[in-house]
């Protein structure tokens, strides 16, 4: 749902919460030494709000909870989570998800084509444009 999280060790990922995720570089052997020198090997990027959207869909259906459409409109705006829901209609109709109130997530059958579905919902800057209208 777009909070905070801390990866340690070795390939893990971290996030801010707003707009930063960074990630431990993956050699142990280099992870280690730079550790003892006192640094963090990390590297990091700056997301985008598409990237943000995204992500939170992403890694929301592929949870058992699914995606919060109350918290897709709080943090962008009700023309987005209207797109989502739009996107996921056509998902929800051939039975490959599923929605219970303000959540929605993949059936057993949707799970199969869970990247198929995930791709339609995705945002891209085109999309943006024209919602933005």
């Amino acid at each position: 749902e777009g909070e905070a999280y801390w990866g340690l060790g070795p390939s893990a990922h971290s996030f801010d919460g707003i707009r930063r995720r960074s990630w431990n570089r993956p050699n142990n052997q280099n992870y280690i030494k730079e550790i003892v020198k006192g640094h963090l090997p990390e590297e990091h990027e700056i997301l985008s709000d598409i990237d943000l959207y995204n992500e939170m869909i992403m890694i929301g259906l592929r949870t058992s909870k699914g995606c919060n459409l109350r918290v897709l409109e709080n943090k962008f705006g009700s023309q987005v989570c209207t797109y989502f829901q739009t996107q996921m209609n056509q998902a929800i109709l051939a039975e490959n998800a599923i929605q219970k109130e303000d959540h929605v997530f993949l059936s057993s059958k949707g799970r199969m084509m869970a990247d198929a579905i995930m791709r339609d919902a995705f945002l891209t800057q085109e999309d943006l444009k024209l919602l933005n209208r």
